[in-house]
């Protein structure tokens, strides 16, 4: 099979990674475009009415009847006298223009920005000499320059429902580590060995999830132990109330737990602090 260039090996890449298919919205020129078919249905809207007015007004039962049957409309053309079923038949087509529009932008304005990690990789790759080789040329070029980053759109994000520990490993950690060492044992992904990519993402997420794990498990045994070994009042309520602040700050960090979530098992944890002292101290 003949090496890809350009345009086909970035597709084929992107269609690899679909993570990486990132594209302009053009939202201005979208939005201009809304506006001017709004523009041009205000109008059409406009002489509708004054045609309609016109056939109401004539004094002739047949055009009256044109306000008041759709029959009588459709067979005005028959008639000799097409004009207000003409402009009803043009304005239905440019609705429909309008109304695929207006769902086509508000469709894209759902989709998520590419996020930093994915932008990143996708410049490399494109200025690598074993990647995209810098194929681009012109205007095409400057498509994901910073300039245009507000404009950016990714037709999936990759992982979504991460959190921010995992965010992190597989955004800034993996970079630094495969440099330093992953390159040593970690080989390039087969369908692209010469770009030297490789996939660490499964590995990264099952790592960040046993340390959200175990972290989890350790804090409220750990604050137990400390509040045992604490005799003072004032020192063990300033131990509750750091152990509560370093709880939630975790489970913010290596969960995807909701605002809601977090609050409500940190108040548990405080709860549980709160009646060993108590108890410890009754004893």
């Amino acid at each position: 099979m003949p090496a890809m260039e350009g345009y086909a090996k970035l597709a084929a890449m992107m269609g690899r990674h679909p993570e990486m298919a990132i594209f302009r919205a053009f939202r201005p020129l979208n939005t201009q475009n809304l506006l001017y078919l709004q523009a041009e249905l205000v109008e059409l809207e406009r002489d509708l009415e004054f045609i309609a007015s016109l056939d109401n007004a004539s004094g002739n039962p047949p055009k009256q009847a044109y306000a008041r049957s759709w029959s009588a409309l459709q067979k005005s053309k028959e008639d000799g006298d097409g004009l207000q079923l003409s402009k009803v038949l043009t304005i239905r087509a440019k609705l429909k223009e309008y109304n695929e529009a207006l769902l086509q932008q508000s469709l894209c304005f759902g989709l998520d920005r590419p996020s930093g990690c994915d932008m990143n990789f996708l410049r490399k790759w494109l200025t690598g000499s074993k990647m995209g080789g810098c194929f681009l040329s012109g205007r095409e070029q400057q498509v994901w320059d910073q300039a245009y980053e507000a404009d950016l759109i990714s037709l999936r994000k990759s992982h979504p429902e991460k959190d921010v520990l995992s965010r992190w490993l597989t955004g800034t950690f993996v970079g630094c580590f495969h440099r330093s060492l992953g390159h040593h044992f970690k080989r390039p992904i087969p369908h692209d060995v010469e770009s030297g990519i490789a996939n660490y993402d499964n590995t990264l997420l099952a790592v960040a999830d046993l340390v959200g794990t175990v972290i989890s498990s350790l804090l409220p045994i750990s604050s137990i132990m400390v509040l045992y070994f604490v005799k003072n009042m004032l020192m063990r309520l300033t131990v509750v109330a750091g152990f509560t602040a370093l709880f939630s700050i975790t489970l913010a960090i290596v969960t995807k737990a909701r605002r809601i979530e977090v609050f409500a098992a940190t108040a548990a944890f405080a709860s549980v602090q709160v009646v060993f002292v108590g108890t410890a101290n009754n004893g």
